[in-house]
């Protein structure tokens, strides 16, 4: 899923939205991604939109839908060249 950047906020790196499953994915900046079931897409607009991402989502999005933490895939390991 592609994610928007967000800058004007402290809390979130990105968020994105799937719209045919109602997936809503955010990126804190500490680097853990959370994906929420059953988001409508005014939420996500809303969220958007909205002078503070992270009060939005702290008041319409945490406690309102099913949520689980996304395992964050690790770069791989490099050996160096011998």
């Amino acid at each position: 899923m592609e994610r928007q950047f967000v800058s004007t906020d402290e809390s979130f790196q990105s968020v994105g939205y799937e719209i045919t499953r109602q997936i809503l994915e955010v990126e804190m900046c500490g680097g853990d991604v959370y994906a929420y079931e059953g988001v409508p897409y005014s939420v996500y607009c809303a969220l958007m939109s909205s002078h503070s991402h992270n009060k939005f989502y702290q008041k319409k999005i945490v406690d309102a839908y099913p949520c689980q933490k996304i395992p964050v895939l690790s770069a791989p390991t490099q050996v160096p060249y011998q």
